[in-house]
């Protein structure tokens, strides 16, 4: 977390004054506000969504006859914004911020059982909003939620009570962009969409050439973790994938064997091969750039294929057109990890592992993952001959498996004056009226709620981008995990994907060669790290997450 600058401190300062007289700075301008419970001040974290949804979604919320009814003085002054991340958690422990409502971009979960000199806690326990129904809806707000998402905001205090202190505003994903007008002029009309990581390879392989990139990225912000982390997730599968982040095996017990998962080395090796400065599949500006310009260089065409999320088009849309740049960038359903079809039924090879296979053997298995792929996709799976419905399952879990934004939360300071018409606007963010209302202002991104927007709005969902209609389904229907966010070990102990490797991307891809990491190498300094010194490492890991004394 970044230290809170000098003026946000002076302003933390201003605001703690100003509330003694029941006032606050309003938005820009200065102007005083009453600090009272008929008058809501929101903030809203400035990336890659906006702000401008927030504003048409609190239209909506002072248009609504309940809310008129109910807070007839209402009063919401000009949303207040900033780029500073830590700016929301900051201002929350400051105990002094008359904001009645946060909408962050960066987790607060280290903070939520902060609490003041009187032992009160900083943050609103919100369970009531999650347990209340949605406003003129037929079901309550924890209900609406896409249950993968509800399961990563259900938050374990020391004491083992389970509370909900934040609501997450958006389904983000991350996953890998393409340029499919470039794909199709440098591999042919007809070239199939990468079903599995042996076909991605090939598709690199096949694009790689004389002005031809077939990745780009900015190592700096190491996008391409998102990427491994699903594929990780397809191998092991969504539970025992939360396993690591909880820090136990399939029996619940807390172990060092979850370094160890072969789903990390499998994920590994597939970006190792595609994105090794040896192979040559990357844009030659991936480690030296920055984030905006890697992104700028994807418009341009540049190269095929970029790790990001589903901000890309309101981020960049002063830049971006599909109808300008005759371009038309869409989201890659991530391929299925091609190892994994050593955790399958199909597969003949007892304990040898998949990728020391010869490669007409890994060929064989592959074109079988790609035919079940493909009846998953299809919904024809009841068609397959010799495939066992274990087989079928694993696949379909891995085709849901996403990896998603899930840190830009909503959240009430404990001592705010409004906290009442704060938590109605939580409640209402869960309609169908605010969905569409996100869905409008972001051109496509998806909301934490279960709202189809294709049966539900048919022509709003005609008007968004390839890129994020495709998207849209994959986040309706897909599976993805917060408990990287929300794990004892994750938020106490400071449990991360890689213990001895800090920027994965960079790792891979370091000019000087003896700078450069293997995926072997990655995986077992890992191992090493916790279980040298009689787990020494492991052991204070543990104790930071209050599990052991």
């Amino acid at each position: 977390m970044k230290k809170t600058s000098q003026k946000i401190m002076a302003s933390a300062l201003a605001i703690g004054m100003l509330a003694a007289s029941g006032l606050s700075l309003a938005g820009c301008g200065g102007g005083a506000v009453a600090n009272d419970e008929n008058t809501l001040e929101i903030f809203i974290s400035d990336f890659g969504y906006g702000t401008a949804w927030l504003s048409d979604v609190v239209a909506k919320f002072k248009t609504q006859d309940w809310v008129k009814q109910k807070y007839p003085n209402l009063s919401i002054p000009a949303i207040k914004k900033n780029s500073e991340k830590s700016y929301p958690a900051d201002s929350i422990t400051s105990g002094t911020t008359t904001i009645d409502l946060f909408f962050s971009t960066m987790t607060a979960a280290a903070s939520y059982e902060k609490a003041d000199a009187s032992g009160a806690c900083y943050f609103e326990d919100i369970t009531d909003v999650y347990t209340s129904n949605v406003p003129n809806e037929e079901w309550k707000v924890q209900e609406k939620m896409l249950p993968s998402i509800l399961a990563g905001k259900q938050y374990v205090t020391k004491a083992g009570e389970s509370k909900y202190y934040a609501v997450p505003w958006v389904n983000g994903y991350m996953g890998l962009l393409y340029n499919e007008t470039l794909m199709k002029e440098y591999l042919g009309d007809d070239y199939a969409i990468p079903r599995t990581t042996n076909e991605l390879v090939q598709m690199a392989k096949d694009i790689k050439g004389e002005n031809k990139v077939p990745f780009i990225s900015a190592a700096k912000v190491d996008y391409w973790l998102y990427v491994f982390q699903t594929w990780w997730m397809q191998y092991e599968g969504v539970t025992e994938y939360e396993n690591y982040w909880n820090g136990v095996n399939k029996y619940g017990e807390y172990t060092t064997d979850i370094y160890a998962q072969q789903g990390r080395l499998e994920a590994l090796k597939v970006l190792e091969s595609l994105i090794s400065r040896s192979n040559g599949y990357n844009h030659s500006d991936a480690t030296t750039q920055e984030f905006t310009a890697a992104q700028s260089k994807m418009i341009l065409g540049e190269a095929v294929m970029m790790p990001n999320g589903d901000w890309f088009e309101t981020e960049m849309r002063s830049n971006y057109s599909e109808d300008k740049n005759h371009y038309d960038i869409k989201f890659m359903k991530t391929p299925v990890i091609s190892a994994i079809v050593e955790t399958m039924d199909l597969y003949t090879h007892g304990d040898n592992k998949y990728t020391d296979l010869a490669e007409s053997e890994r060929n064989a298995y592959d074109e079988k993952l790609q035919a079940i792929i493909t009846a998953v996709d299809n919904g024809t799976t009841a068609a397959l001959e010799g495939v066992s419905a274990a087989d079928v399952q694993k696949v379909e879990g891995a085709r849901k498996a996403i990896i998603g934004i899930s840190s830009h939360d909503a959240m009430i300071p404990s001592y705010a004056t409004a906290k009442g018409v704060a938590k109605d606007f939580l409640r209402f963010l869960a309609t169908d009226t605010a969905c569409e209302s996100f869905m409008r202002a972001t051109n496509g991104a998806s909301t934490a709620f279960n709202y189809d927007v294709k049966t539900k709005n048919p022509d709003l969902y005609n008007s968004f981008s390839n890129l994020q209609k495709e998207r849209a389904e994959m986040a309706l229907k897909g599976v993805t995990s917060t408990a990287s966010y929300h794990s004892k070990l994750a938020y106490w102990g400071g449990l991360s994907t890689f213990a001895t490797t800090e920027m994965l991307e960079i790792a891979f891809m370091a000019q000087n060669a003896t700078d450069r990491k293997t995926a072997k190498q990655i995986f077992e300094e890992d191992i090493t790290y916790y279980n040298k010194n009689n787990q020494e490492n492991w052991s204070n890991l543990l104790k930071l997450s209050g599990i052991i004394n």
